[in-house]
């Protein structure tokens, strides 16, 4: 991704864990500009089961098959 002229290649998909911080810290105080939806994680359970995020309700079991559609929220450390 390139901005302001700099090249920044640092980019990655946030863990369920990330991705549930986000929700609680972000989504939830009206920041981030987060969809009530599912979010991809990079975390797995198998090579056909991934762990997603909803940011409608929290609640609901983290489990998709990796062929379900969902957002995703790419993210870097700073």
């Amino acid at each position: 991704v390139e901005q302001n002229g700099v090249t920044y290649d640092d980019w990655f998909l946030p863990s369920h864990e990330e991705l549930a911080l986000m929700c609680q810290v972000l989504h939830q105080s009206g920041l981030g500009d987060f969809a009530d939806t599912y979010y991809w994680s990079s975390s797995e359970r198998s090579s056909a089961i991934a762990l997603v995020h909803n940011f409608s309700d929290p609640t609901e079991p983290p489990e998709a098959a990796k062929t379900y559609s969902a957002h995703v929220r790419a993210i870097r450390a700073f």
